[in-house]
């Protein structure tokens, strides 16, 4: 963590209730990023909850995306908070995507659905899956995004630390 950048933003991707949504570029190798500028004064508490569960998470899942910073700062007097996350080129929100057939659908939920189980074996649970929050690329990968309303379940043991075996299938077919 740091107030130090060397992020500049590009565009802006999207706006939500605390924030607004950046692609941007690391300045120091030309890397593409995603900058999630939320402000403090707005939800400190969904901040926080936030960055805890992408640093719990920490890249070790294909549908989950990775923190690569964060940086405090302030812009005319507010303070916020930009989380740097990786880039993905081409990811539109599943709740903008009227063209998918049936079986894209069907790997998008299942995509979805080993996200969840990850996230549930590390003991947290999203609590806002929707459309919004789902995005997919032209190759349908996906990312389950926005972490603000989830929480950690204390003690929290998984049933099964294996994937029933539908899933195992449907995946292979891809």
């Amino acid at each position: 963590m740091t107030s130090e950048t060397h992020y500049k933003i590009q565009k802006i991707l999207g706006k939500g209730s605390t924030g607004q949504v950046y692609e941007g570029i690391d300045q120091r190798n030309g890397q593409s990023v995603v900058i999630k500028r939320q402000y403090l004064d707005l939800n400190e508490i969904t901040i926080s909850t936030e960055i805890d569960v992408l640093t719990q998470i920490n890249c070790q899942h294909p549908n989950l995306m990775c923190l690569k910073d964060i940086i405090y700062g302030q812009d005319k007097g507010e303070k916020y908070v930009d989380i740097i996350l990786q880039y993905e080129p081409n990811v539109y929100s599943l709740e903008f995507r009227s063209d998918l057939s049936f079986s894209h659908l069907l790997l998008i939920m299942t995509n979805v659905t080993l996200a969840v189980q990850f996230l549930h074996q590390k003991g947290i649970l999203h609590l806002d899956i929707k459309p919004a929050n789902i995005l997919i690329n032209d190759d349908t990968q996906t990312f389950l995004i926005d972490y603000g309303l989830s929480c950690f379940q204390e003690g929290y043991q998984p049933v099964s630390t294996k994937r029933p075996a539908i899933l195992t299938k449907f995946t292979s077919w891809r």
